[in-house]
């Protein structure tokens, strides 16, 4: 379960880069390898980013760069107030 909210943390702080606040829509994750190492390191990639939609996909790394989860996850551009 780690590995999916660090997965959506990820994805989140790569969303506000956008300048835009967001919630996550959806997540899916696939685990790869048992979560071993004493760091996880998580990388995320925007796909796209249009008025209302990002979607971004993740990977989690331990610290000794073997792969542990991808995962790809849609968020929700607010409005701002």
């Amino acid at each position: 379960m780690a590995g999916l909210c660090l997965a959506d943390t990820v994805a989140g702080s790569a969303s506000f880069a956008t300048g835009r606040d967001s919630v996550t829509l959806s997540g899916t994750i696939n685990y790869i390898k048992p979560g071993t190492g004493g760091k996880l390191i998580g990388i995320a990639n925007q796909i796209s980013a249009g008025k209302t939609i990002g979607v971004y996909e993740v990977f989690i790394f331990n610290d000794h760069d073997d792969l542990l989860c991808r995962a790809t996850f849609t968020m929700f551009f607010l409005k701002k107030a």
